[in-house]
C-alpha cells in the first residue's frame, strides 16, 4: 500500500497536470478530508491511515476536471467561521470580509441593529455580523432555492437561525423591497457584477460551476446597484448601505449610490489593495 506521503506526491502531480492553480494545497485539503490527517502533518506521517481510496480519487478527478476545492470539501472559512458550499452557491471569498467588517463596525455601536442582506447567498454576510454584534438581527433575501438551502442551512450550523429570517424573492422585483416590514439600520449586498459578456472568460471553476445567477450583473456588471433604489426607503435615518464592487466598478457604483440620496460616500479596499466596498448613509 502506498504511504500518504506518496499519495500525496501523486495527487499534486496529477492536479498540476491538470493546470489547478495550488495542487500542494487541494491535494492536502482532499487528504484531509478523507483521512483526516491534517494538511501540516502529511509530509511527516509514515504509513497510510483507513480511508476509501475510490472515494478519494474520484475527488482527486473532480478537481482534475477544475470542479472547486471548496465544493468538493464542502466547507469553507470565512472571517473565522465555517460555511457549508456546494453546487448553486457562490463560494466565500477573503474579498468579502471587507464588506462584513464594515458593517460590524458600523453596528457595533447600535442597540439592537437589524440588517438587511440582500443577494445573501450562502449566509456569509450576514452569520457573520449576527456572530459579532450582540443582540442583532437580519432579514436575508435571496431568489435560488440552491444557495437558500445552503443559507439556511449556515445559519442552523452557526447557531443563529432564531436571529435571521429568509425571504425568498427577487431583488430586481420593485415589488419585493414592498413586501419587506419593518426598518433597517444597514443594507449589506454582495450582488451579481460581472458583465455578462465577460463570464465565459473567468477561471473553469468559476465559468463552469459557480451559478451564473450569483455572478452576471447585466450588460455592464451594475444592474443590481441600480435596483437599489427600491429598497433605500427600508433604512433607519442615518442607516448605512455598503456594498461589494468588482474591479473598477468603485466610482461607478459610488456615483449611483449619490445620485440614489446617500451621503458621506466612502470606498474601501480589499487586502490586496482593491476598491472592493462601496457604501454611504441615509439621512
Amino acid at each position: 500500500m502506498e504511504t500518504l506521503k506518496q499519495i500525496y506526491i501523486e495527487s499534486q502531480k496529477r492536479l498540476r497536470a491538470a493546470g489547478v492553480e495550488n495542487p500542494a494545497f487541494d491535494a492536502a485539503c482532499i487528504i484531509e478530508k478523507h483521512t483526516g490527517v491534517k494538511r501540516h502533518e502529511i509530509v511527516l506521517y509514515g504509513g497510510c491511515p483507513s480511508f476509501n481510496p475510490t472515494d478519494f480519487w474520484a475527488d482527486i478527478e473532480r478537481r482534475e476536471r477544475r470542479e472547486p476545492l471548496q465544493y468538493i470539501v464542502g466547507m469553507w472559512h470565512f472571517y473565522g467561521l465555517d460555511f457549508f458550499v456546494g453546487r448553486g452557491v457562490l463560494i466565500p471569498r477573503q474579498d468579502t470580509e471587507v464588506l462584513a467588517d464594515t458593517a460590524i463596525n458600523f453596528l457595533k455601536s447600535k442597540e439592537s441593529p437589524s440588517v438587511l442582506d440582500l443577494c445573501a447567498g450562502s449566509g456569509c454576510v450576514s452569520t457573520v455580523i449576527l456572530k459579532n454584534v450582540e443582540n442583532s438581527s437580519a432579514v436575508c433575501v435571496e431568489l435560488s432555492n440552491d444557495a437558500a438551502f445552503y443559507l439556511e442551512k449556515n445559519l442552523e450550523y452557526n447557531g443563529i437561525k432564531g436571529r435571521a429570517r429568509i425571504v425568498k424573492a427577487d431583488m430586481l422585483s420593485s415589488s419585493s423591497a414592498a413586501e419587506l416590514d419593518g426598518r433597517f439600520d444597514a443594507i449589506v449586498c454582495n450582488p451579481p457584477y460581472i458583465k455578462s459578456s465577460d463570464i465565459e472568460g473567468l477561471q473553469p471553476e468559476v465559468a463552469q460551476f459557480e451559478p451564473h445567477l450569483a455572478l452576471d450583473g447585466g450588460t455592464d456588471g451594475l444592474v443590481f446597484y441600480r435596483a437599489v433604489q427600491n429598497y433605500l426607503m427600508l433604512l433607519k435615518a442615518g442607516g448605512m448601505a455598503v456594498f461589494e464592487v468588482g474591479i473598477g466598478q468603485s466610482n461607478d457604483v459610488a456615483a449611483i449610490l449619490e445620485n440614489y440620496g446617500l451621503s458621506d460616500i466612502f470606498i474601501k479596499r480589499d487586502f490586496s489593495g482593491i476598491e472592493r466596498v462601496v457604501g454611504g448613509y441615509y439621512k
